[in-house]
């Protein structure tokens, strides 16, 4: 893997396209947001792997920088992504 190859989404943008409250969503959009989270979530993990085996020690400051914003953004988008699954489960009528 090219180090220059490395693209990350900056950390403020990152979850601009998910910007719309959760209780604002309709249950299709939910549905919708929900998979492209899990897409969004595996991919940056995906890449954080690749990163790490391209350089196991951590000695290219770009790349130990991406790796952290990637992180931080897995972070959010698994907050939305259960603050989605507990809203589907409301509006479901499931909730217990």
């Amino acid at each position: 893997m090219d180090p220059a190859a490395v693209q990350r989404e900056p950390t403020e943008a990152a979850d601009a396209v998910f910007k719309k409250n959760v209780e604002d969503l309709t249950e299709v959009e939910m549905e919708r947001e929900k998979q492209e989270l899990t897409v969004s979530i595996q991919k940056l993990r995906e890449s954080n792997k690749e990163i790490k085996d391209f350089d196991p020690q951590g000695q290219d400051e770009e790349l130990v920088m991406a790796i952290k914003e990637n992180l931080e953004v897995i972070v959010r988008r698994e907050q939305r992504l259960e603050n989605i699954e507990k809203r589907l489960v409301k509006v479901s009528g499931l909730e217990l």
